[in-house]
């Protein structure tokens, strides 16, 4: 109706003022295009006004809900993490990491803690591991108390990797913390003195072949004797020029660990690799070694050997 009226409007106009000299054959072609013309404006105005109409969802409840539930909706994963000191008799201490989980169903995929002297990757019974919100869990610290130092305060470095769920996409997560373990040391929880979320994930494998440059260190391996990624032998070998190296060789059922002493001998100690008592082969091995000794423990059973030829 209102294109039909500024049609007529727009006739007159053509007719008496815009040219009202042309004889009445040209004015009434003038007309017919100026109604041609405003016809297809009404009918491309109309479409646009109905593709607009069936893009807008109407206001109901479901659709408010709806609104409201994905705006609540976290936007990150996020956990909580203590140091706990259980004990400290005689310099054995006894600690462990308490970690919370918030919001999301979390899965997570690596744990590395490391100290100035210290470092361990943990991959066997708490990686991967689901966690579901509101759950908290215990990471036991290592069992041969050689992490800390009891004669000075120790930085002690986590960080846990873990992915979940946000609006149906799989995202990646990188918690990172730092406690301050003061001397001497007293049993209580520690709180991180630094949280860092979303940092880049710490690459395990150039963690361990930095420790194998210092003089003293200790590290733990928890190795499976075969490969996640195509169920294959998991041989693992370390080297540091000519002062160190490692083997883990599940074919020989051999463990290996050589490091050069201080006067030039190198210490070598060797033990086989028996049956695991773990879930998926796993073997917890821990190297420690300083100028003088060298020491290798394979699932609880330990071979030192000291620049003095003699055996612990």
């Amino acid at each position: 109706m209102n294109m039909a009226l500024a049609w007529a409007v727009g006739s007159l106009i053509v007719w008496f003022e815009m040219i009202p000299r042309k004889p009445a054959k040209h004015k009434a072609i003038s007309i017919v295009c100026l109604g041609v013309v405003m016809l297809v404006a009404d009918l491309y105005l109309a479409r646009k006004a109905m593709e607009r109409e069936s893009n807008t969802k109407p206001l109901t409840i479901e659709t408010i809900t709806q609104a409201i539930k994905e705006a609540g909706e976290p936007t990150r994963a996020d956990i909580v993490t203590t140091l706990v000191i259980d004990s400290n008799s005689d310099g054995n201490v006894r600690y462990h990491l308490h970690v919370e989980n918030k919001d999301l169903l979390i899965t997570i995929t690596d744990i590395v803690y490391q100290t100035p002297t210290f470092s361990r990757t943990e991959n066997g019974t708490y990686v991967p591991k689901h966690i579901v919100p509101g759950q908290s869990f215990d990471i036991p610290g290592e069992p041969l108390s050689r992490s800390l130092s009891l004669a000075q305060d120790t930085w002690f470095d986590l960080q846990i990797a873990y992915t979940a769920e946000i609006k149906g996409v799989n995202k990646d997560f990188v918690s990172t913390y730092q406690f301050l373990v003061t001397h001497p040391i007293k049993a209580g929880i520690i709180s991180p003195t630094r949280v860092s979320p979303d940092q880049a994930k710490i690459d395990s494998n150039q963690i361990t072949a930095a420790e194998f440059e210092l003089s003293t260190s200790t590290i733990f391996l928890n190795l499976p004797e075969l490969r996640r990624r195509d169920n294959e032998p998991n041989i693992m070998g370390i080297d540091y020029g000519a002062e160190r190296h490692f083997l883990f060789n599940p074919v020989t059922r051999e463990v290996i660990f050589e490091t050069k002493a201080q006067s030039g001998r190198t210490l070598r100690v060797e033990q086989p690799l028996l049956q695991s008592k773990q879930s998926q082969g796993m073997h917890l091995i821990t190297l420690a070694w300083s100028p003088s000794h060298a020491l290798l423990s394979v699932d609880g059973v330990e071979e030192e050997v000291f620049d003095a030829r003699t055996k612990k």
